[in-house]
């Protein structure tokens, strides 16, 4: 697709929100049938959303106090709270890493409806974010529900999490959309995902506390969106805390910006995916 074709399409900020809302039913029938294809024929069915988090909470923390020991400042000086930390870490990069994982090969997987001309292929990407959002609250519960045990109270400020957590969905959709459509032209970029994840995971601050990197390697987290994300999220539900402004400012312009670009994007190169699939 020509850089002239991208700019000369009719694209707005609010252009996303609208194909969204317009296909509202049709997408949940999407979530709806993704969800029940994931675990049909499965003995525990949807349980598995709640034992794979589970099960990661407690080997991560087994390595990472007893083989590996990280250390936080402040609030993490005993397992249980050093637990909080860590899950709410893995929450954030889980909800990243699954959606991100997926986006490349996600219109290869689904060829038949890149060949109805009327079927909205947007909504392909915004289902599969969907999907890992539903796995992402149900995690988030659990941690808010582990708060509530161990230090017998859950703050107020929870109710900030969504000032910070919907601009980081905006700015994952816009990169799914973006990835799911440069993967139809592009094959290889399924296999660069799966390494880049993996990377993403230690250059973040799940395992370890953001103090903790050497100031000449400061960029990188400077570069990193997960960064403001995660520590945001520990702050609002285990320090009590509530997000900073200038913070979520700044998450709601990249996540805007990014929703923006990968529609942009996701638009101007679909003309091709009939033919090229």
């Amino acid at each position: 697709m020509r850089l002239k074709a991208l700019v000369s399409l009719r694209v707005t900020p609010l252009t996303p929100f609208a194909v969204v809302w317009k296909n509202k039913h049709l997408l949940r029938r999407l979530v709806a049938q993704e969800l029940q294809s994931r675990y049909r024929g499965s003995l525990l069915g949807v349980l598995w959303s709640v034992l794979v988090p589970l099960s990661q909470l407690l080997v991560f923390t087994f390595v990472f106090t007893s083989v590996v020991p990280s250390r936080w400042s402040g609030n993490s000086s005993n397992v249980g709270d050093f637990s909080l930390v860590l899950f709410a870490g893995l929450i954030v990069y889980g909800l990243f890493a699954e959606a991100i994982g997926r986006a490349p090969m996600l219109l290869l997987e689904n060829p038949s409806y890149l060949k109805k001309v009327v079927f909205p292929v947007e909504l392909l990407g915004v289902s599969a974010l969907c999907v890992a959002i539903v796995n992402a609250l149900i995690s988030l519960a659990i941690l808010l529900l582990f708060k509530l045990v161990l230090t017998g109270s859950v703050s107020v400020s929870i109710v900030g999490l969504p000032l910070v957590l919907v601009p980081f969905v905006l700015l994952l959709c816009g990169l799914v959309w973006f990835l799911a459509a440069t993967g139809v032209y592009i094959r290889d970029l399924r296999y660069a995902v799966g390494p880049i994840l993996s990377l993403m995971m230690f250059l973040s601050p799940v395992f370890y506390p953001a103090s903790a990197l050497p100031p000449q390697f400061a960029w990188i987290f400077a570069l990193n969106p997960l960064v403001p994300v995660i520590e945001q999220v520990r702050a609002i539900v285990i320090d009590h805390q509530w997000p900073t402004m200038a913070t979520v400012a700044g998450l709601w312009a990249l996540g805007m910006m990014s929703l923006w670009l990968g529609y942009l994007w996701f638009s101007g190169t679909r003309r091709g995916f009939a033919d090229v699939v």
